[in-house]
């Protein structure tokens, strides 16, 4: 959001529209962008100068979001913030039935985004206990 400091694209779509041009920009077929490219937009490493990004948290327009489902795997992609609604768009490449991407919208604002954060984690691991067939754990 520009009001939290960020500028604003203002992106308006469906999520399943979200999806597909999260999948189509970071996926293995991408298209939007080369590959290496992508490798520019997903390297979090800190810079040695002047302390930008002390947290490695985001690289070239895309977020490092693996703090979202608990650091337990590669997750990146971009968040969204505008007046009364919150977004995350989060590409998996290594699922455990290959890539994926989960795309989550809400109509409440917050200065932490915690709300799509916290149903991204809520269904990532959903996921994965439907997989494994096992109850799913607690995103708390």
């Amino acid at each position: 959001s520009c009001v939290g400091g960020w500028t604003a694209g203002n992106l308006l779509a469906p999520v399943s529209d979200v999806a597909k041009y999260t999948l189509a920009l970071y996926g293995s077929k991408a298209q939007i962008v080369s590959r290496p490219s992508v490798a520019l937009m997903t390297n979090f490493t800190p810079p040695t100068s002047r302390g930008h990004h002390e947290f490695g948290f985001y690289g070239m327009g895309t977020f490092n979001l693996g703090w979202s489902v608990g650091n337990s795997t590669v997750a990146y992609g971009h968040v969204g913030d505008t007046y009364g609604y919150q977004s995350q768009t989060t590409y998996f490449p290594n699922g455990p039935e290959g890539e994926f991407v989960l795309t989550v919208a809400t109509n409440v604002e917050t200065a932490s985004q915690a709300q799509p954060a916290d149903a991204t984690c809520q269904a990532y691991h959903a996921l994965l206990a439907a997989l494994e067939q096992r109850p799913a754990p607690s995103c708390a």
